[in-house]
């Protein structure tokens, strides 16, 4: 079964929402290299919709996150593979 691209974008967009933070991190808080993995999993989620034309809903398509965090709409965590860790 395929997911829909519309609730792909909506499910993208809460992504993107809960992660807006993370893009203006100032580095004196975080290192350059965490600054420049979060710029390259929200690019990864903006082209999401472009490089691919099916989604699965077991939701394997999405980009990893480098660490977890909680969706926009209140919801605990994104659906993270079951040996995921944190990258910082």
């Amino acid at each position: 079964m395929f997911m829909s691209i519309e609730e792909v974008r909506r499910q993208r967009d809460l992504m993107l929402k809960a992660t807006d933070h993370y893009e203006i991190i100032p580095s004196a808080t975080s290192s350059d290299a965490e600054k420049q993995a979060w710029i390259a999993y929200r690019q990864q989620l903006r082209d999401i919709t472009a490089s691919l034309s099916e989604f699965s809903i077991d939701n394997d398509f999405w980009p990893l996150p480098p660490k977890r965090y909680v969706l926009a709409d209140g919801c605990t965590s994104i659906n993270l593979p079951a040996d995921y860790e944190d990258q910082y």
